[in-house]
């Protein structure tokens, strides 16, 4: 009779764990069906935003744009003086010429223009890019023969028509928009956050259209309207950025890349100084 009892308690017993083991691969089984094919996956802790990015651009952009100014000062003020006036127009020329091509010199940030990245990372052409993206060699003529000629003959405009420091005063405003593109460079080009990219691509064209209505108020004739012009490029560059983020997405779940900056798993920063390694 014991033995009897004692079975029926173990079948019993039995029966309970195959019920629990059932449920629990049941539950298992809706949870990988509503997270994704692998369970463990949602269990994984949620990327954190990358907050030491913020700071870390601006520092950099006030650097640029601090160092800039100054060396643009001693120029106009202390040098150019010294030399020929006939040399002046060909030389301001060239300075804001060349601001317009590598003000990111100047920067303590890694802002190399478009190139291929590492495999396995979403840099520029490595992207899924906008059907009516334009080829390839269409950039550097809008940016090197176009956009910097502009900029650089509405700064001389200025500089002949007005005192090194009032010119000076205007073009300020011109030089941070250049140290927000150089910004925005790093964070699409360096970093490959298309994401990010979308939201300061804004601030790069909001500074554009606040140069060239600086310009204007400055009551030197054509200046703003020269610098202006290149207001159209850069629309149209905003819109590309932001319909490539559109079309991309990362990953299983098919999610595009954030706005605002998010740390890589394993990583500190993605935001690195020229002095870091990356």
């Amino acid at each position: 009779m014991d033995t009897i009892h004692h079975l029926h308690h173990f079948n019993i017993h039995n029966v309970h764990i195959a019920s629990t083991t059932h449920i629990t691969h049941s539950n298992a089984a809706s949870n990988s069906a509503l997270y994704g094919s692998n369970y463990l996956d949602s269990l994984t802790p949620p990327p954190q935003i990358d907050i030491a990015t913020v700071p870390k651009h601006l520092f950099s952009l006030c650097f640029q744009y601090l160092t800039i100014t100054f060396l643009l000062k001693i120029l106009f003020t202390r040098l150019y003086p010294l030399l020929p006036p006939s040399l002046l127009p060909p030389l301001t020329w060239l300075t804001y010429a060349f601001l317009s091509l590598k003000s990111r010199t100047f920067s303590l940030m890694d802002n190399r223009r478009p190139g291929k990245r590492e495999r396995g990372q979403l840099g520029w052409y490595d992207r899924e890019m906008p059907k009516w993206t334009p080829p390839g060699v269409f950039f550097p003529i809008m940016w090197c023969l176009i956009i910097t000629p502009l900029r650089a003959t509405s700064s001389t405009l200025l500089h002949l028509s007005l005192p090194p420091p009032l010119a000076l005063s205007y073009t300020k405003a011109l030089i941070l928009h250049l140290c927000i593109g150089d910004m925005w460079n790093a964070i699409n080009n360096v970093e490959g956050r298309i994401g990010l990219a979308c939201t300061t691509v804004l601030a790069v064209l909001v500074s554009a259209g606040k140069a060239a209505g600086v310009y204007k108020g400055s009551g030197v004739k054509g200046a703003g309207i020269i610098l202006g012009a290149t207001l159209g490029w850069i629309t149209v560059a905003t819109g590309l950025v932001w319909n490539t983020w559109w079309i991309n997405r990362r990953g299983q779940e098919g999610r595009r890349d954030s706005l605002v900056p998010m740390k890589v798993r394993g990583e500190e920063t993605m935001t690195k100084f020229v002095w870091e390694k990356r």
